[in-house]
């Protein structure tokens, strides 16, 4: 038990730490039931359900190519920002002291504004350097998940942790539309209504799985360490969502 406490407290004084990458990776979290610090927990009746409620809040301006910072974009304000609002609901049953199922529902708003994607980044078509936005707001992607706490929580109340399996349902659209601003040869501002970026979709269009793993660890009387992640794949390739109609016809 010490061993795994303190190669723990080993992550948390690393040097390096890596953060999530592309901004493509949409919001979502882990379902099973919450950990505690505690085996009262798991004295809790079979039978059990609760509801949980999570906020995430995204802003992504910075802009790399491999490891390579691009820190013009940022000088030239040209830089791509996403800003992203979601609220996740939660509710989870649980038929036993180590079994659990869960159903999550992400409510999103997200928010992009960029040149390149309208006028453009050059002086020479954008000469004023415009800045326009796209909106994507609604649900996202639900998913359904089934975990089970690995160690007796009576022998080892101070720590634990549960595997789980899951299914992510399209419940989220992945073609949502945005208005895009274009200058013709006479420098007149028009409209085309297309699909916006990947990065703010609400959805993918596919039908998911994922591996989860969550726990926590009871260092002190009053301080307590959770961990959770899991690993998404999707078999669909494509959503047959074209990112650019006007380029097909």
């Amino acid at each position: 038990m010490k061993k795994i406490i303190y190669s723990l407290i080993g992550l948390f004084l690393a040097n390096e730490g890596f953060s999530q990458g592309c901004v493509a990776v949409r919001h979502m979290s882990c379902t099973a039931a919450n950990a505690a610090s505690s085996s009262e927990y798991f004295k809790q009746k079979n039978g059990q359900w609760q509801v949980s409620m999570g906020y995430r809040y995204f802003r992504s301006f910075r802009h790399y190519k491999g490891d390579a910072e691009q820190h013009e974009r940022l000088e030239q304000n040209t830089e791509v920002i996403n800003l992203s609002h979601a609220l996740d609901l939660g509710i989870s049953y649980q038929p036993s002291a180590r079994l659990s199922f869960g159903i999550n529902l992400p409510i999103q708003y997200n928010d992009r504004s960029s040149l390149y994607e309208h006028y453009g980044n050059a002086v020479s078509t954008n000469p004023d350097q415009k800045r326009f936005h796209t909106y994507s707001q609604g649900i996202g992607d639900m998913r359904l998940t089934a975990s089970y706490w690995m160690l007796n929580p009576y022998k080892l109340p101070k720590f634990n942790f549960a595997l789980g399996a899951g299914l992510k349902l399209p419940t989220g659209n992945p073609g949502v539309t945005g208005d895009f601003h274009k200058l013709n040869k006479e420098k007149q501002d028009y409209v085309i209504n297309k699909p916006v970026d990947q990065s703010i979709q609400l959805g993918d269009g596919g039908v998911g799985f994922s591996l989860e793993l969550q726990g926590y660890a009871q260092l002190t009387k009053t301080t307590t360490a959770y961990f959770n992640g899991y690993y998404l794949f999707n078999p669909k390739e494509t959503n047959n969502v074209l990112r650019s109609p006007e380029a097909t016809t």
